[in-house]
Formats: C-alpha cells, structure tokens, sequence
C-alpha cells in the first residue's frame, strides 16, 4: 500500500477556511464598497473624455478585456509559480512532511508536475486572451466613441 501524506486535524482545518473567509470577505467588502461605486460613475461620466494620451472609452473597455483577465491570471501564476518551484525540483507531491486536506498518497516523477504545469498554462490561456481582447478590441473601442460622442467634443480633464 501507498504511503499517505499527514492530514490537518479538525482544529487546523477550521481555522484554515475561518482565515480563508475572513481575507474573501474583506476582498469583496472593499470591492463593493469602495471601488465599484466611483467605476461606475467613471464609466458613465469617462467614454467622451481623453485621459493624458488615453480616450475614456480606452481604459473602460482595455479595464474590462485586457486587465481582468491578467487580474484572473494572476493567482495561478503566483501560486503556481510558487508551488511548482518546490515540487519540480524534488518530483514529489505533496511535500516530504506537508499536510493535506484529504487523505492522499505520495505522487512521484511526471504525475507530480501535472497540477501545477496546468496552473501555469491556466495563466498562458489567460495572458494570451489578454493579448487577443487587446489587439481586437481598437475597433470596438472606436464604434463605442463614435456612438456615444457623436456631437460631442471630446475634452481633456
């Protein structure tokens, strides 16, 4: 039989998700109160405007397609990068002496290097959707100014 990794006891695991929350709660309470709010005006007020060399209707929309899914990207790259820097090396996951939340046997060789070369081409994916939304997206960004400014100078502020 295969050996298995050390498991977290019930009081670890409790105060593992507690600390997760916690973090996710704070996230979604800044993003709510305190940044979707003033986007929204931005978006209302900023589509007929320039910004220094950018239109409003740029930042909104490259914001949307190019930023967000780098801000996705972001954790499988960290977290994968992280991760996979230790298991890599050693061809063993989990960890020598690392516990898990289930029950889970040792994986050696190239099993081991599957999950977190998945993160990481999760990342790739993500990178390279950004890099699509901005090369496609100049005539989006155009139709949008031409629809809504029309009549309209467009003012620097």
């Amino acid at each position: 039989m295969d050996e298995l990794a050390p498991e977290y006891t019930k009081r670890e695991k409790i105060k593992l998700v507690f600390g997760r929350y916690i973090w996710i709660l704070l996230v979604f309470l800044v993003i709510h109160v305190w940044i979707f709010p003033g986007y929204e005006n931005f978006v209302d007020d900023s589509l007929c405007k320039n910004f220094g060399p950018f239109l409003g209707a740029e930042t909104v929309l490259y914001g949307l397609y190019v930023a967000m899914p780098l801000l996705v990207g972001a954790p499988f790259l960290v977290f994968g990068y992280l991760r996979a820097r230790k298991v890599i090396p050693q061809g063993q996951d989990p960890l020598p002496g690392e516990k898990v939340w289930k029950a889970r046997t040792y994986v050696y060789g190239w099993r081991a290097h599957i999950r977190y070369s998945c993160a990481l081409l999760a990342f790739c994916f993500l990178f390279f959707v950004a890099v699509y939304n901005m090369v496609s997206y100049e005539e989006v960004i155009h139709m949008a100014v031409d629809s809504n400014c029309t009549g309209e100078s467009l003012t620097k502020d």
